[in-house]
C-alpha cells in the first residue's frame, strides 16, 4: 500500500525510487549527449564513413531516450 505524502515527508524519504532516478540520470546524460553530437558530426564532415558512424550513434541514442522517456512515465504513473 502506498505511503501518503505526509508519511513520506516525515520520513525524509526521497519522492523518487533509486530506479526513477536512475531514469532520470541517463535521460539527462543521453540528452546531453545528443546535443554533442550535432558537433562531433560538423567535425566529421571530413570523413563520411566517421560522420555515418556518428549519426547512426546519434539516432540509437535518441531512440533509447525515447523508451526511457516512456518507462519513467510508466515508474511514475504506477505509484
Amino acid at each position: 500500500m502506498a505511503s501518503s505524502m505526509k508519511e513520506r515527508e516525515t520520513k525524509g524519504k526521497f519522492p523518487l525510487s533509486n530506479l526513477q532516478f536512475d531514469i532520470v540520470m541517463l535521460l539527462s546524460q543521453k540528452s546531453k549527449a545528443l546535443e554533442a553530437y550535432d558537433k562531433y558530426i560538423q567535425d566529421a564532415q571530413v570523413c563520411a564513413e566517421g560522420k555515418k558512424l556518428l549519426e547512426e550513434m546519434k539516432e540509437a541514442d535518441f531512440k533509447q531516450v525515447e523508451q526511457l522517456k516512456k518507462y519513467l512515465t510508466e515508474c511514475l504513473t504506477k505509484e
